[in-house]
């Protein structure tokens, strides 16, 4: 829920970035939570790395869309999202030593499509017959591929290889999403957001040690 508002924001690779940030945050949540996931002071001082890039690309200013100015909001909501997904992704480990990663995904979904179907009759302005092919497609994707499928594999991985390693494939998002989010998105890529993507994944590759 986070970051579908916080997307609304920022740009598609601004929100990666902040996405590249959840393995950090994962490595820190599962340090006080899972006794066979420490820290060290590469996780450390990775997360101090991070956190500055992260300063520097909120005060820059650039919110990769357009040339207005950032609002604060979309960094806000992302900055929330990653901090529950990291919750989530070590709440996992330590539920699914004797769970089905499928059948969790699929009560996930169930259980979500009937608490959050009530909020968007209630606060959504909802037109259905304004609302064309293509856009459903997109809602069916995002639902079947982007959350259901997405969150079965990471389940299959959290169980399989821990919550800070099953994490790691976030990595590569900032690169794919800058190459497409330029592409088909036109989005902007400026000075300040490839010092500070550079400042964040440094940080996130020296936790990594």
């Amino acid at each position: 829920l986070f970051f579908h508002y916080g997307i609304l924001y920022i740009s598609s690779t601004i929100f990666a970035i902040f996405i590249a940030t959840i393995p950090l945050v994962t490595a820190f949540a599962a340090h006080f939570f899972i006794p066979a996931e420490k820290i060290n002071k590469y996780k450390v001082l990775g997360l101090l790395v991070s956190t500055v890039g992260v300063f520097f690309l909120i005060f820059s200013g650039q919110n990769g869309i357009n040339k207005e100015a950032l609002d604060l909001r979309g960094p806000f909501l992302v900055i929330l999202g990653v901090l529950f997904g990291a919750l989530g992704i070590v709440y996992a480990k330590l539920k699914l030593y004797n769970e089905d990663p499928f059948i969790v995904s699929s009560l996930q979904a169930f259980f979500a499509l009937i608490f959050l179907t009530p909020i968007l009759f209630v606060f959504g302005n909802l037109n259905f017959t304004e609302i064309s092919p293509k856009s459903w497609f997109s809602v069916l994707y995002s639902g079947a591929v982007g959350t259901f499928a997405g969150f079965w594999l990471t389940f299959v991985l959290v169980k399989k290889y821990g919550a800070t390693t099953s994490s790691l494939p976030t990595y590569i998002m900032p690169a794919i999403a800058g190459v497409f989010g330029t592409i088909l998105l036109g989005e902007l890529i400026s000075l300040p957001l490839v010092i500070s993507s550079v400042v964040i994944l440094a940080g996130v590759f020296l936790a990594s040690k």
